[in-house]
């Protein structure tokens, strides 16, 4: 077995996309706004941390490939989402099992961060209501990533209200180091953060449409 790495957990952007994953997956009914703006709430229980290595997912690719295959449906039902035993046939049994109350309904956010491959080491969770996904994130901490430069030219050109694809912004600027996807009654809604050299890049979109860009240095 895959021992833990040590260092993960020493890295800053572990805890930046841990703290982040967590306040979407605790309040994703709050996507009416930017999740970096929500309120976590209260009576959350967690399961104990299962430390054994996932034997469905074999590479990167391949856990993008099942990322991206994973259907996220409307927050208030659930309807249009992959069911849980469709995520869990795709991604095996999950390292963690949260359950939340959210006015009054249960949520359960599964959690899968124990992969075969060293580096970069990935975090995925994906929420439920009514045993139908509503919220997924994914999180990669990639060490050499973060020693390359983003394309800022590039990035200064993207126009508030124009219309991108999760494929446009991986075309220009390389897979995200996390993204998140919720679906409320305002429309779907994406979120996607890259950490390099030269800053955190965030780009949000709503129905396809970009809505906020923002260009971290601190």
């Amino acid at each position: 077995m895959r021992k833990w790495n040590k260092k993960f957990y020493r890295d800053k952007y572990f805890w930046i996309g841990l703290l982040c994953i967590t306040l979407a997956v605790v309040s994703y009914t709050y996507f009416k706004q930017p999740f970096h703006s929500a309120t976590p709430t209260k009576d959350i229980e967690s399961s104990e941390l299962d430390e054994q290595v996932n034997e469905k997912i074999s590479s990167v690719s391949e856990l993008r490939e099942s990322f991206e295959a994973i259907q996220v449906g409307k927050e208030e039902t659930g309807e249009g989402g992959s069911t849980r035993k469709q995520v869990n046939s795709s991604l095996g049994s999950p390292n963690m099992k949260m359950e939340d109350y959210l006015e009054g309904e249960k949520v359960l956010t599964y959690t899968w961060q124990n992969f075969s491959w060293e580096s970069p080491m990935p975090m995925l969770s994906v929420s439920y209501k009514n045993d139908k996904v509503v919220n997924k994130n994914l999180y990669f901490s990639n060490e050499k990533m973060k020693d390359q430069m983003f394309d800022q030219a590039d990035f200064d050109a993207l126009q508030l209200m124009d219309t991108y694809t999760r494929e446009d912004l991986v075309e220009i600027f390389g897979y995200p180091d996390m993204e998140s996807v919720a679906h409320s009654e305002m429309g779907v809604y994406e979120y996607y953060n890259w950490f390099r050299s030269n800053g955190i890049y965030s780009i949000n979109l709503q129905d396809d449409q970009l809505k906020e860009k923002r260009h971290n240095t601190d």
